[in-house]
């Protein structure tokens, strides 16, 4: 796993690396911004002139630094520094006089010399970086306002920043604040938390990390409560089939929901459960899906609740390794006595999924009997249901966090970079899957793999995290071949074995 850093803790690796490389901090941010012009090159090859605006930060010194070594390939750089009231960095002082012996420097001392930006040029914006932690107000708002309308008129080809959009904080939100809306974010090494919060998607663009060289054991050192799944530590969940196995090897699985013209979203749980590994998967339906599921999924069992419109009680579940409940079900009186009943009967963690959450909602005494080590799958408005609303992205995810512990059990908070928050407090980012998701019957989907995996003897963490992973992934495969504006949830379940493959390497 990936740590996503405080800006505490990247100051403390640079040190670090400094002391072991026995560099001044000139000379790291010399890496970066060698790093940085690399990328910029490889991505930007036939521009001719760049535009630097700087700060007075050590973000500013980055961008002193790329001027150095554009003006060194020979290409046209304008450079512009920011006039600020603070002090300027010890990086800022020293590189500033190297730079303006090789081009002029013109400073943003008032809205009345804002840059004139030539027709075609990449800007760099410079400005503010990861130490900020306040809103940009005077003329630095005024400065990043001239750049966002400049792009949005189209006078700028591009956009990109270094290490984070300026405006932008890194564990804070800037909800309502004003930032640079970039169309690429170069970002130094370590991902950061600002980069999957979903209100700053708007000015991150595409976000690349560049490789400078920190000290990897100052790296491994550094922990926090949010993590970065990565592919080589869900390759180490997938358990090995023994060769003499059969089907009760692999686990019994429950799904129940389905009701009156949504039969569909428990009819792709299954399947799901069933291409993810489990050995045998029943469906709980009511009457009206009985011929449905038997004509389209052979593969499955089917027992029917007493009403043909909905499930209105719970089966014995003693028999099953793993139950999920809510895809289809609605919400009305009778399915809320089916929820009852079914967290009432559990004797181990289930699966709650689409209306089986609007109904703890609805009924908030319920989520009393949600046993521990249960495993919740809303997505934004579901949450808001169990939880409450907020006023911006960073609280939600506190509050998600609050939630898991208030349960006792994980939540899968779905969205672009999907988020697993554990009953003891940690979070879990995903960076599989893409926009082509966004379509019905995915997140039914992604309840059939994890009741799938949990039947098979998977720890509720571990089903949640090679779940969403292979999900995203299946994803991924599924739109490269047919493209995201074509997707279905179907697709994403055929492409689960390509998935499996690709992860195993």
């Amino acid at each position: 796993m990936q740590y996503f850093l405080s800006a505490s803790q990247i100051k403390e690796v640079d040190i670090a690396t400094q002391h072991k490389l026995g560099l001044s901090t000139v000379g790291l941010v010399g890496l970066a911004a060698q790093a940085f012009v690399t990328q910029l090159l490889q991505d930007f090859p036939d521009t001719s002139h760049f535009v630097i605006i700087a700060g007075v930060g050590n973000n500013g010194a980055d961008g002193l630094a790329i001027a150095k070594l554009l003006h060194r390939y020979q290409l046209g750089v304008s450079c512009f520094m920011l006039h600020a009231s603070s002090d300027p960095s010890e990086a800022t002082t020293e590189l500033l006089p190297e730079v303006m012996q090789l081009l002029p420097v013109q400073m943003i001392d008032s809205e009345d010399n804002l840059p004139q930006y030539p027709s075609g040029c990449v800007l760099i914006d410079a400005i503010y970086g990861a130490g900020l932690n306040r809103p940009i107000v005077g003329l630095g708002a005024q400065l990043i306002g001239h750049i966002n309308h400049a792009r949005q008129q189209g006078v700028l080809y591009t956009v990109v920043s270094v290490d984070l959009p300026s405006g932008l904080q890194l564990s804070a939100s800037s909800f309502g604040h004003t930032a640079v809306r970039a169309d690429v974010t170069y970002s130094f090494q370590v991902p950061k938390l600002a980069f999957v919060i979903p209100e700053n998607a708007q000015f991150l663009g595409e976000v690349k990390l560049l490789d400078i060289g920190l000290d990897a054991e100052s790296l491994a050192n550094q922990q926090s409560v949010y993590q970065q799944l990565e592919a080589a530590d869900i390759r180490a969940l997938i358990k090995v089939r023994p060769k003499y196995a059969h089907k009760g090897n692999f686990g019994r699985a429950l799904l129940a929901g389905g009701s009156v013209g949504k039969i569909g979203a428990i009819r792709l749980a299954a399947e799901a459960a069933l291409r993810v590994g489990a050995g045998v998967v029943t469906a709980y339906v009511p009457r009206c899906g009985l011929d449905v599921l038997q004509a389209s999924l052979p593969e499955a069992m089917v027992v029917c609740d007493a009403d043909k419109r909905f499930i209105t009680s719970a089966p014995p579940v003693e028999n099953y390794t793993a139950i999920g409940i809510g895809p289809g079900m609605g919400t009305d009186e009778q399915s809320a006595a089916a929820l009852r009943a079914f967290l009432e009967k559990a004797v181990s963690p289930v699966v709650l999924d689409a209306d089986a959450i609007n109904l703890l909602g609805l009924y908030p005494f319920m989520q009393a009997l949600v046993p521990p080590g249960s495993i919740l799958t809303p997505h934004a408005r579901e949450f808001r249901r169990i939880a409450g609303p907020s006023a911006n992205d960073y609280e939600a995810l506190d509050r998600l966090l609050n939630t898991a512990k208030r349960l006792r059990s994980y939540i899968i908070f779905k969205g672009a970079h999907t988020c697993i928050a554990t009953p003891d407090g940690f979070a879990f980012f995903n960076n599989t899957g893409n926009p082509g998701m966004a379509t019905a019957g995915s997140g039914d989907t992604l309840t059939g793999m994890i009741v799938g995996l949990l039947a098979q003897g998977y720890t509720p963490l571990q089903a949640c995290q090679l779940g969403v992973w292979l999900h995203g992934l299946a994803g991924d495969l599924a739109g490269a071949e047919l493209g995201q504006e074509a997707m279905l949830a179907g697709d994403i379940i055929r492409k689960i074995g390509a998935a499996y493959a690709v992860l195993r390497g």
